[in-house]
């Protein structure tokens, strides 16, 4: 493998990619960024990353990284008034990045020193706005296991 400082932006980059090819969310916007006021469903990558991890120096400025990182993808569904439909409408967009992790946990080698991603935990609120209108946003904790050396 390639020395390099870590796979955060080049996995979430390639996560990204395979939500947005996913059948299950065909028509669904898959985007870096949260939006500020949504008026229809998507999904986004929260910014914020927890990473854990062991730097250990090499030579000639090469180091070896042994750790474990995380992140949320975030669903978001505002399509319906009714929460029952909005929750339904969530989870059935989670089905696109658990079939991802659960197809290849590796991610078919992909991202050069990822050995494995697995979907941890989830949290589903729901968000009622002065209409009424009762949207929904369900955080799926996805953790990713590098080794760089």
């Amino acid at each position: 493998m390639a020395a390099t400082t870590t796979t955060i932006a080049a996995l979430r980059a390639h996560l990204l990619s395979l939500l947005d090819a996913s059948g299950t969310l065909a028509g669904v916007p898959v985007t870096a960024e949260e939006e500020s006021d949504p008026t229809r469903n998507y999904v986004y990558l929260d910014s914020d990353v927890e990473y854990d991890g062991e730097f250990h120096a090499m030579k000639d400025g090469r180091k070896r990284r042994d750790g474990m990182y995380s992140f949320e993808v975030v669903f978001v569904a505002v399509g319906a008034q009714a929460r029952a439909t909005n929750e339904a409408s969530a989870v059935s967009m989670l089905a696109a990045l658990e079939d991802i992790i659960a197809a290849d946990p590796g991610l078919a080698g992909s991202v050069d020193g990822v050995l494995w991603v697995a979907l941890r935990e989830m949290e589903m609120k729901s968000k009622t706005g002065a209409d009424g209108f009762a949207g929904v946003e369900l955080r799926a904790r996805v953790e990713v296991k590098e080794l760089l050396q």
